[in-house]
């Protein structure tokens, strides 16, 4: 039997072990801030009137499947490409990460079937922050290969909301049986209530790249699955670092532990 363990890139969990009792890291409000977005402005409304979690939830649905409509006649790596954020990190084979959107477009013209392929998505769940400038979306894809295969496949998303609207900044897709596409949404992740996010400024500026609401009830954190005796070729492969990985961790409140949400 083959035994595993798991190495969490420090870079983007280490606010983890401190937010447990600060809850203040606030990288969408640095989003917010660079790109010109009024935090003051609760998500999800026009005016400033509070808008309900629901609210907030359907409209990163609403956005999800936009982008999958977009994309329907254009190519794979247009439509995936299209809601990328420029600070998205993207697992890759083998055994790395694609850090920024120039590296995760370039990885995805490696495949030379990408660029004949279509792609179009359906997303059963959702959730968000209680700041709602986060939220996480998984769901089905169906892919149109170039020489008329389907390849089904599903995915994961976690969005961070600016000034340009929902954008992801951590992304996945892996293949999945063939078989009947779920219709059913499964329940939204929701806060109890949305609240302003935290707008201090040194606290936006010391965690602006980690990737937790402002309230710490929603983040993200990745890594490597690596096998305690890796295989003899292993190196020789390029997968030096193990398994890439990313991890959604949601917690009820401040006092709250993080539970494992999707990975």
């Amino acid at each position: 039997m083959t035994r595993f363990s798991r190495l969490v890139m420090v870079a983007a969990c280490c606010a983890f072990g401190a937010l447990a009792a600060t809850a203040a890291f606030d990288f969408g409000v640095a989003v917010a801030a660079q790109s010109g977005t009024q935090t003051g402005t609760q998500p999800g409304t026009q005016s400033g009137a509070s808008p309900t979690p629901k609210m907030v939830a359907d409209e990163l649905m609403a956005a999800d499947r936009a982008f999958s409509a977009a994309g329907a006649n254009a190519d794979l790596i247009t439509s995936l490409s299209a809601m990328f954020a420029e600070n998205v990190t993207m697992p890759t084979p083998p055994g790395r990460f694609a850090k920024g959107k120039a590296e995760a477009v370039a990885a995805l013209k490696a495949n030379p079937a990408n660029a004949q392929s279509k792609a179009v998505w359906t997303p059963v769940r959702v959730g968000v922050s209680a700041d709602g400038l986060h939220g996480f979306t998984f769901g089905v894809m169906s892919i149109k290969r170039g020489d008329g295969a389907n390849a089904p496949a599903k995915y994961l998303a976690y969005w961070v909301k600016g000034a340009d609207g929902w954008r992801v900044v951590a992304y996945k897709r892996v293949g999945r049986a063939e078989g009947q596409v779920p219709s059913d949404l499964i329940a939204p992740a929701l806060p109890m209530q949305m609240v302003k996010p935290v707008t201090d400024v040194a606290a936006v500026e010391q965690h602006r790249t980690s990737l937790i609401a402002s309230r710490g009830d929603l983040g993200v954190t990745f890594g490597f699955i690596k096998p305690n005796s890796p295989a003899p070729n292993a190196a020789a492969a390029g997968a030096t670092a193990g398994i890439p990985f990313f991890t959604i961790w949601r917690r009820a409140g401040p006092n709250a532990p993080w539970r494992y949400v999707a990975e």
